[in-house]
C-alpha cells in the first residue's frame, strides 16, 4: 500500500510541476500576442509612462475604448511599474488570478462533493480542453483578457456564499463586492451571476427555507445596486463615460443567425465532457424529491453553481456568436460537475480500481473486472479529450510559437525616422512601439466582426480610409489580413513591400 501511495503522490507532483512549466515557459510567445490584448497592454503602459488611462492616436491622447476593463488593465499597469514594460510582465499576472480561480474550483467541489471530485476536477481543468487553445486554462490565463481574473472574483463570491450558510452572514458583502467586480472585469458576467443567484432563490422560496433565501435575495438587490455603482465609480476615472460601442450587442451578445446558431452547436460539441456533467447534475434537480427541499447549504451552493455554468453555456449556444474564447468560463466552472459525473461512475464500479496483494511479497496488481458500459464511453471520451488536449498544447507552444511582433517592433523602432507614422491595426503592436501610429475608429471593429458572419464576407464594406491620416508605414497582420481591412488600399501603388516577419507584412508609403 506505500508503494501505491508514493506512487500516487509521485504523479501529483509530476502533474503539477508540468502545470507550473508549461504556465511560465515562453510567455511572451507562446499563445502569440494577440488583438485583445494589445489595446489593453498599450492602455496599461500609457499609464505608467504617461499618467494618462487611455490609448495613443498619432502620438497623442486618445480616449480609452477596447481594452479590458479597469480590473484587468490596473494589474497589468502595476506590474509594468514593478516589473518594466514587457509582453510577460503583462501575462504574468493572469498566472496568479488562474492560480485564485483553480484554488476556488478546488475548494467549492471538495464542499460540493468531497475531496475525490475536487482532486478530479483539478485534473479536468487541464486534461479536457481538446482541440481549442481558447478552451485550455494555462493558454487563456497567459493572455492578457477579462475571462480569468473575471472567474477569479466570481468564484471567490460563490466562496464567499458558502460561508455566509456556514458561518456568517457578514460574508455576504463580500461576496457582492466580488461578484459585482467580476461584472465589471467583464460584462457578459452580469447576467449569469443574476441567473446564480435567483435560480437557488426561486427554490428556497418555494421550499420555505427562509434562512436562505433572505439572504439569498439580499445579495442579488446589493448585487444589482454594487454592480451599478461600481460602473459609476470607473466612469469617473475618465473625461467621459465608457459606453458600449453602437451596436456591439448584435455582434456579439444576440446573434440569431442560423448558421452563427449551427457553428455554436459545432463547437459546443468539443464541450461534451462539460455538457454530460451539467446534465448529470441538472437530472437531479428536477427530481421534485430534492428541488423542493433545498435544506442544506450544499444544496444552495450548488444550485448556484450550477446556474452559471448552464445559464452561460445556453448563452453561448443559442445566442452568442459562437467565438470558441467565449465558451471558457462554462467549460472552466463546469469541471466541478465532469469530475462529480466521472466520480460516481467510478464508484459504481469501484472493484475496478482497487488493489490486492499478489502472491508475491510487497507487490500489488490491480484487480481486473468487468466495466459497465456507461464508466467504458465515460473513460474513452476523457481519454480522447486528453490526448487531443496535449496534441494542441504540443501545437501551441511547438508548431504555432511566435514573437514576430517583437521583430516588426524592433524594425520600426530603428529603421525608421523618429516621426514616422505608422498605419496599423494589429493593436499588439502598440505596446512595443516608439513611434506615433495611427488605427480605424473603433465602429470599424464592429464592421469587421460582421463580415466574419456566414455570407456577410462581401456584403459588408468597411468605410475608412487609411491613407486620410498621411501615414508612411503600413503594418498588417495575419489577424488583419483575413479580414481584408486593408486589401483595397494595397491593391493601389500607395505603399509597397519592404519586409516580412512571419504573419506581419510591412510597407513604405510610396511617395
Amino acid at each position: 500500500m506505500l508503494n501505491h501511495y508514493i506512487l500516487q503522490r509521485l504523479l501529483w507532483v509530476i502533474f503539477i510541476l508540468s502545470i507550473v512549466y508549461f504556465s511560465i515557459v515562453n510567455l511572451e510567445s507562446v499563445p502569440p500576442l494577440a488583438w485583445d490584448e494589445g489595446w489593453t497592454l498599450s492602455v496599461a503602459r500609457n499609464w505608467v509612462e504617461r499618467g494618462i488611462y487611455g490609448r495613443l492616436l498619432m502620438g497623442k491622447p486618445a480616449p480609452p475604448g477596447l481594452e479590458a476593463s479597469l480590473t484587468v488593465t490596473a494589474p497589468a499597469a502595476f506590474a509594468f511599474r514593478l516589473l518594466g514594460v514587457g509582453i510577460w510582465q503583462g501575462r504574468i499576472v493572469g498566472l496568479f488570478f488562474l492560480a485564485g480561480a483553480i484554488t476556488f474550483i478546488y475548494f467549492l467541489s471538495g464542499r460540493l462533493y468531497g475531496r475525490k471530485v475536487a482532486n478530479i476536477a483539478f485534473a479536468a481543468l487541464f486534461l479536457t480542453a481538446t482541440i481549442f487553445p481558447h478552451l485550455h486554462p494555462i493558454l487563456v490565463a497567459r493572455r492578457v483578457m477579462a475571462e480569468v481574473p473575471m472567474l477569479f472574483f466570481v468564484l471567490g463570491g460563490y466562496v464567499c456564499l458558502f460561508f455566509v450558510f456556514a458561518r456568517s452572514v457578514w460574508f455576504m458583502p463580500l461576496a457582492v463586492v466580488l461578484w459585482a467586480i467580476g461584472a465589471l472585469t467583464k460584462v457578459q458576467a452580469f447576467p449569469f451571476v443574476a441567473a446564480s443567484l435567483v435560480l437557488p432563490l426561486a427554490l428556497t422560496i418555494w421550499s420555505r427555507q427562509w434562512k436562505f433565501a433572505k439572504p439569498l435575495a439580499a445579495g442579488f438587490v446589493s448585487y444589482l445596486v454594487t454592480t451599478r455603482v461600481l460602473f459609476w465609480l470607473q466612469d469617473l476615472m475618465f473625461e467621459a463615460p465608457r459606453s458600449p460601442i453602437p451596436g456591439i450587442y448584435g455582434v456579439v451578445a444576440f446573434v440569431p443567425i442560423l448558421e452563427i446558431r449551427w457553428l455554436a452547436l459545432q463547437v459546443s460539441l468539443f464541450l461534451l465532457p462539460t455538457i454530460l456533467g451539467l446534465l448529470y447534475e441538472t437530472r437531479k434537480l428536477l427530481n421534485r424529491n430534492h428541488w423542493s427541499r433545498m435544506e442544506s447549504n450544499v444544496d444552495v451552493l450548488r444550485v448556484t453553481v450550477l446556474g452559471f455554468t448552464g445559464s452561460w453555456l445556453a448563452w453561448y449556444i443559442f445566442s452568442s456568436n459562437a467565438y470558441p474564447r467565449y465558451a471558457f468560463p462554462p467549460s472552466f466552472v463546469g469541471s466541478i460537475f465532469v469530475a462529480k459525473l466521472l466520480c460516481d461512475l467510478i464508484d459504481s464500479n469501484v472493484e475496478v480500481f482497487s488493489w490486492q496483494r499478489a502472491s508475491k511479497p510487497n507487490t500489488m496488481k490491480f484487480l481486473q473486472s468487468r466495466v459497465s458500459p456507461e464508466l467504458s464511453l465515460a473513460l474513452v471520451i476523457i481519454i480522447v479529450w486528453s490526448f487531443s488536449t496535449l496534441e494542441m498544447l504540443y501545437r501551441a507552444y511547438v508548431v504555432d510559437r511566435d514573437d514576430s511582433v517583437k521583430q516588426v517592433a524592433q524594425f520600426l523602432n530603428t529603421q525608421t525616422r523618429p516621426d514616422a507614422l505608422i498605419e496599423t491595426y494589429d493593436s499588439e503592436l502598440h505596446i512595443l512601439l516608439n513611434r506615433p501610429y495611427h488605427f480605424p475608429p473603433d465602429p470599424v471593429h464592429l464592421d469587421l466582426i460582421r463580415r466574419t458572419f456566414p455570407g456577410n464576407f462581401t456584403k459588408v464594406r468597411i468605410n475608412y480610409d487609411p491613407l486620410a491620416a498621411d501615414p508612411d508605414y503600413l503594418v498588417v497582420g495575419d489577424f488583419i489580413k483575413g479580414l481584408r481591412l486593408y486589401d483595397p488600399v494595397l491593391r493601389t501603388d500607395a505603399f509597397h513591400l519592404i519586409r516580412s516577419y512571419n504573419q506581419y507584412d510591412i510597407y513604405k508609403r510610396t511617395r
